[in-house]
This record gives structure tokens, sequence and C-alpha cells, in this order.
């Protein structure tokens, strides 16, 4: 039961398939969440204290902002109510049903979900018109605008990306982003064991060949290369030169940053011109990419990104009418500013905390999540909002992990380094 619930759960939070665009189902899954929770009585008085300090916190935030600081219409509280509704009200209840089962579950999802993609993936480097047409056959609505796009709730293909994985979400990006957290929970759990999951994990980021999920992984290898005890400046002496060549030679690196950038500025220097075209044909929108999205927010809203605007942002300014914002951390920052993101990374932080210890490593998790949401808008998706939770139900006391084990393992650690260190001196 617990496996079918995690399978739903990341499906909805794919934005792949209509479980997760039709909106009213999102309260259906809720209810039988909770009936089922009741049912095999997973719920505890303590789960909806906490959730109620937890409620308590994020209505007095929204209400002081909109009363005292925005100043916008009523509407736009209301957006802020509909955000606790459709995502943090789904993502609490996963969260206390499944408990210490949350993280090793959606990890477990991941990887099945990852065998699955390279599986697919390969057929769809051979034929990828079959593999649509598989999604045809099942006949499931397709996402709305894209007519070259088909799911099948397991694998996406669209032939926009004919030689990218999107895996089970809606383009290669941010499947990327969903098996790279899944790579690092993965080693938080197994203590960093290079085992058959991360490798299905890893060759699963490859195929997905996109900039952001790259940029990540260099960062998960490092803080496994610092757990396993290695010495950051050899790390930094060799990885440079060979990041440097590879990111200069392949042409979805730094050459495409590059150009991103500097569509950015074109669309930015024109973007009056574009609205009034897209105003004037009726639809369409402007898709800023991540530079853009980041200097059109902060030009507008300024030092109002300290608390935000609302979750209906895009309403609040005439520029923003007809815009796509793709960066993730800025769109945050808009939704609920830094105070509302730093309270986000402040509890992500106390779950990785609680399994690596070190502040050093707690910093390279943050700098991961920041890296995948630069790209795509992970912090709103259901399975990174988790993270507001999960450290009220996962550590490894609760995992019951053994600390005996653990402290051996961080006594070989130092035997390692010390070695290295004795090494590096002869």
């Amino acid at each position: 039961m617990y496996y079918f619930f995690t399978v739903l759960f990341l499906l909805v939070s794919s934005r792949a398939n209509f479980l997760s665009y039709i909106e009213p189902l999102i309260y259906v899954f809720t209810g039988i969440y909770l009936v089922a929770g009741f049912q095999v009585n997973r719920f505890k008085q303590s789960d909806f204290r906490f959730f109620a300090k937890f409620t308590i916190i994020y209505f007095a935030f929204i209400t002081i902002r909109a009363v005292f600081l925005t100043h916008l219409s009523p509407l736009f509280f209301f957006f802020d109510v509909s955000f606790y509704l459709k995502r943090i009200l789904f993502v609490f209840v996963y969260c206390a049903l499944l408990k210490e089962k949350a993280v090793p579950l959606i990890v477990k999802v991941t990887i099945h979900g990852a065998m699955i993609s390279l599986f697919f993936y390969v057929f769809q480097l051979i034929d990828g018109n079959a593999v649509f047409a598989i999604g045809a056959f099942i006949d499931l609505p397709p996402r709305v605008g894209n007519p070259d796009y088909t799911n099948f709730f397991l694998f996406t293909y669209d032939s926009g990306h004919a030689i990218r994985n999107c895996g089970f979400v809606w383009e290669p990006g941010a499947y990327g982003c969903f098996a790279v957290m899944a790579l690092l929970m993965h080693f938080m759990l197994n203590r960093f064991k290079l085992d058959k999951g991360a490798i299905v994990l890893v060759l699963a980021i490859i195929t997905t060949l996109s900039t952001t999920a790259y940029i990540a992984l260099i960062f998960v290898f490092l803080l496994y290369y610092r757990v396993k005890g290695g010495k950051l400046a050899p790390f930094l002496f060799l990885a440079v030169p060979i990041i440097a060549i590879i990111a200069t030679e392949v042409p979805f690196l730094f050459d495409k940053i590059g150009k991103t950038y500097d569509a950015d500025q074109q669309n930015l220097a024109s973007i009056d011109d574009l609205n009034n075209y897209f105003e004037r044909m009726g639809e369409g929108q402007i898709h800023l990419n991540r530079f853009a999205s980041a200097t059109i927010l902060y030009n507008i809203f300024g030092y109002k990104l300290l608390w935000g605007i609302s979750n209906g942002y895009g309403g609040a300014d005439r520029a923003l009418r007809n815009v796509n914002i793709s960066n993730g951390d800025v769109d945050m920052l808009a939704k609920f500013g830094v105070i509302g993101y730093g309270f986000f990374f402040y509890r992500y932080s106390l779950l990785f905390k609680s399994f690596l210890h070190k502040n050093e490593y707690v910093f390279y998790c943050i700098i991961i999540f920041l890296v995948l949401s630069f790209g795509e808008p992970m912090p709103i998706f259901h399975s990174s909002l988790i993270f507001l939770f999960l450290y009220h139900y996962v550590s490894p006391e609760i995992l019951g992990m053994n600390e005996e084990e653990e402290e051996e393992e961080e006594e070989e650690e130092e035997v390692t380094q010390r070695g290295m260190a004795l090494g590096n001196s002869n």
C-alpha cells in the first residue's frame, strides 16, 4: 500500500500526466490518503499538533504580508491559501501517513522508475515514433498544446527531446532534478555506498543531457568524495581542468549557458514589444530563461523579494502578464521571499544534518538543491515540499540505524584521512 501511495505521490509531482494537471484530483488524493491513514492508525495526535503549528506560522506570515507589506487585493491572499490547500496539505498528509517509510520509498520508487526509463530510452533512440505510439495506444490525455508529447505514467516521450530521457516527468531537465535528489537521499540512507541503485540513478541522470542536472551531479560526487575521506584540494586540482575541458567541449554545458544568457538579454530588451505582441495574438507566452527570469523579477520587485509577493505574483505587475518564469529559485523568492525560502532550507538542512553531521556536507546539499532549482521549479514540486516535514519523521534514530556501525564507519573515515595525510607527507 505504501509503495503504491508513493508511486501516486510522485506521479502527481511529475507534472507530466492528467493526475497532476486536473486540479480537483489533488483533493481526492488527499482524502484517500487521510482515510487510509486513519484506517491503519498511522496518524497520531502529535502529527496534527505539529501541522497546526506549521499552519499558524504559514497563515500568520501570509496575513502580515498581505495586510502590511504588499497592499495588494485580497485575491493574492487567496492565491497563497490555494497553495496551502493544493500543495502543502497533500504533502503533509503523505509524510504523516508514511512517516519513516517516506524517504526510503521515494528513493526506491525513483530507482524503479529510472530502470523503466532506461528501458524505454533505448527504444526511444531506436525509434521514437514507436514509443510515441505506445502512449497513443493507451490513449491517456496528452499535455495540452503539445501534439508531439505523450505520457503513459511510467514514461514520457517528447519529439522535441528525441535524444534525451524524460523519465516519468514532463521534460528531461526536470527528470534530472528528481533523479539527482533521489541519488542524494539514497547516499544519505546507505552511507554513500555506490551500489546498483546509485549506478542506475547516475545512468538515468546522464541520459537526460541536462545542464543543471550535470552540474548538480558534480556536487553530489564532491560530497561523496568528501564523505569518503577525500581532501578538497586534490579534488579541485584534478576536477577543475577536467570539468573545464568537458564544459567547453560539450555543447549543452558552457555553450548552452552562453547562448541562453545572450537570448535572455535580447528578450529583456524587447520585453514590452513581446508583451504587446502576445496580447494582440490573444495566446502564447514569453518564455524567459534562467537569467532573464531572475533579472526581470529583481527589476520589478527589488527588496520586496525579502518577503515575497504572493503565490500568484504574476498578476501583480503588468510586465509579467504574458511571461513564463523558468528559474525556480527566483520564482520561490517572488512567491514566499527570502523569509519563506530560508525557512524551507532550515527544515531541509535539519534532515541532512541528522544524517551527515558536518556543516560542510549540508552546505553541499543546499548547493545541489539551489543548482537544480535554478533551472526548474523545484521548490514547488510536491516531492520537494516534503522537506518541510521530513525531519519530523525521518532520522537515523527513527529508521533504527545502528549507531555503533555508524561510529565504526566514522573511525574508518578518520583512519583513511590520516593515511592519505601520511602518504602526502611522504
